[in-house]
């Protein structure tokens, strides 16, 4: 008897940390666990509702956190589950109104009110060391024109403006440069769904429920549009993408 009431408190603390997590902003992917060995074991109910695909860079990405130093450069849960949102809100931007929009953001995402309704999870397939953005060796490396001067630059140089200044400082010139990850590099994400209410500050009896189904569909196609017209880091609207 103990060892079966021992076993089934090992499951339901598996349970908790895989599928739910621990800590704040558990849906922004922070507070995440998964098994060191073997997959997760099956909770009691009906299971959540979730895909798991790759994302693979295609183009430099210029990640950075607080510090804007190597060891943040990094893709956040956090980053990806707001660019997901912001893609979202523009898929449905031109369909409804104002106040319609902002109550399916929040049966969605959530709010201030209400938590949302999809956890993003995202861990690294592989380690992939950031690298120093250098202008001069990118001049030589991809045979790209230099400057003509100060006040004018080609096209191409606009792709990495600002990863690479030097800038006036107390009277002395000095260098700043920018980490970026290399193409290449993979994430493995994991994006989950649970049932949500609409309008998501309603009562109980006045909210119409959404199914997990259709709240996953919603993250899924905002993901389709920031792979394919998007991208993540600085100057992403320039060349940037996953």
């Amino acid at each position: 008897m103990a060892d079966d009431l021992l076993a089934l408190a090992w499951e339901w603390l598996e349970g908790a940390l895989v599928h739910l997590g621990a800590g704040a902003k558990t849906n922004a992917g922070y507070g995440g666990f998964r098994p060191a060995r073997g997959e997760p074991s099956r909770v009691a109910g009906p299971a959540p509702l979730a895909c798991e695909l790759t994302l693979e860079l295609m183009t430099p990405a210029f990640l950075a956190g607080a510090h804007q130093q190597r060891e943040d450069c990094e893709l956040r849960p956090a980053t990806l589950r707001g660019l997901l949102r912001w893609w979202w809100r523009t898929m449905h931007a031109g369909f409804v109104d104002v106040a319609t929009l902002r109550q399916l953001e929040a049966t969605v995402w959530g709010d201030t009110k209400a938590g949302g309704a999809v956890r993003i999870t995202v861990w690294p397939l592989a380690v992939t060391a950031p690298q120093l953005f250098d202008k001069d060796k990118a001049v030589r490396e991809h045979r790209l024109p230099h400057r003509p001067d100060n006040r004018t630059t080609p096209g191409l140089w606009y792709l990495s403006y600002g990863m690479d200044v030097e800038r006036r400082v107390n009277g002395e010139r000095t260098r700043y440069q920018r980490h970026f990850v290399p193409p290449g590099a993979k994430w493995r994400l994991r994006v989950a769904a649970r049932r949500s209410w609409y309008p998501a500050d309603a009562p109980p009896n006045k909210a119409r429920a959404i199914p997990a189904d259709a709240i996953l569909l919603q993250a899924q196609a905002a993901l389709w549009l920031l792979c394919r017209f998007g991208g993540v880091g600085s100057n992403s609207k320039a060349r940037k993408r996953a």
